[in-house]
Parts: structure tokens; C-alpha cells; sequence
């Protein structure tokens, strides 16, 4: 799908916002978009995608945090990035956390 394909899918939407998880390195990945954009909406996403969230991280729970504070270590969090679904669309979205589809054996 392009950019202008994504952008057209939002008109007469309500604003998104990008909840992103990070370890404190330059390693980013988009948990969702949220129309919550408060700490209620934070958790709600956290829960929502709770499965993918560990996968990623390997079943650390992450912090819901403000994305000013600081990490202390190797620390899994979520957070608001401060763009809207819009934006990210603009100016190139995030890797999306994913569950790992594994096959049985």
C-alpha cells in the first residue's frame, strides 16, 4: 500500500497516536496506533497487544512510561512517541512488533 493509499484510509478518521516499544537503544518498534492518548490508553494498548509485546522482548513486561524519563539498563518500555498515525505514515512508520507464527513439528 503507498503513502498516498495510507493517508486516504484516515480522512474523516479521529487522530491516532504512535505507542512505541524501546529498550533505550535505537531499536524502535510500533506497538499501535491509540485514539486513547492518555495513561489509560497506554495500558489499554500494553494489554491489547500483550502477546506481541513479549515476543519481542523475550517475556519482559515492559514500564509505561513518559517518553522524557530516563532508562536504567536494559529495560523494556512503552510509550507515547508524540506522533500521530499521520506523521509516522509521512514520515516512515516504525517496525511492527509481531507475534511469531511457529508451525508444530
Amino acid at each position: 500500500m503507498t503513502t498516498e493509499e495510507k493517508l486516504a484510509r484516515l480522512k474523516n478518521r479521529c487522530t491516532r497516536y504512535e505507542v512505541v516499544l524501546t529498550n533505550g537503544t535505537d531499536t524502535k518498534f510500533l506497538v499501535l496506533y491509540t485514539a486513547q492518548h492518555s495513561n489509560r490508553g497506554l495500558i489499554a494498548a500494553i494489554r491489547q497487544r500483550y502477546d506481541a509485546i513479549l515476543a519481542q522482548t523475550g517475556g519482559e513486561l515492559p514500564y509505561a512510561v513518559k517518553p522524557d524519563q530516563k532508562f536504567a539498563g536494559n529495560e523494556w518500555r512503552c510509550f507515547f512517541s508524540g506522533r500521530t498515525q499521520r506523521e509516522a505514515i509521512i514520515a516512515g512508520e516504525l517496525e511492527f512488533a509481531e507475534v511469531a507464527t511457529h508451525t508444530a513439528a
